[in-house]
């Protein structure tokens, strides 16, 4: 849910900066909401939100979308690791539950380093 809402606000950046509209964007909380609800978010997670920004801005208060994501970067923090990963590539990022353990999967393709050395696949297989 936060990559589709994170990719849904950089499209509406991306699209805002390409009709060079000299007004800054902005949205609503309840803009936000509706990215939310479509990306998956419960109405009652929506609504919290909406709440929450009134709390903290005022009713109807416009927000910057740079202010709520960093379109140039995807970062997915976890308590012993961080990992960066470019946000056109963030689709690749799942969690999964296996065996009743949480897990971050990353597809790894070809050119895995670590440290700046190269991964053997076929020694990796072996162990």
């Amino acid at each position: 849910m936060v990559q589709a809402v994170h990719e849904r606000l950089t499209a509406k950046m991306e699209e805002h900066r390409e009709a060079k509209d000299p007004e800054p964007l902005a949205v609503t909380a309840k803009d936000v909401a509706a990215i939310l609800r479509d990306c998956g978010a419960e109405a009652a997670q929506a609504e919290a939100f909406c709440a929450k920004c009134g709390e903290l801005f005022g009713e109807g208060a416009a927000l910057s979308p740079a202010n709520l994501i960093d379109s140039k970067r995807f970062e997915v923090k976890a308590a012993d690791v961080t990992i960066a990963v470019p946000p056109e590539q963030s689709y690749l990022v799942e969690t999964r539950i296996i065996d009743g353990k949480k897990y971050l999967l990353i597809p790894a393709g070809e050119g895995l380093e670590v440290n700046g050395m190269p991964v053997d696949w076929a020694q990796t297989e072996n162990e």
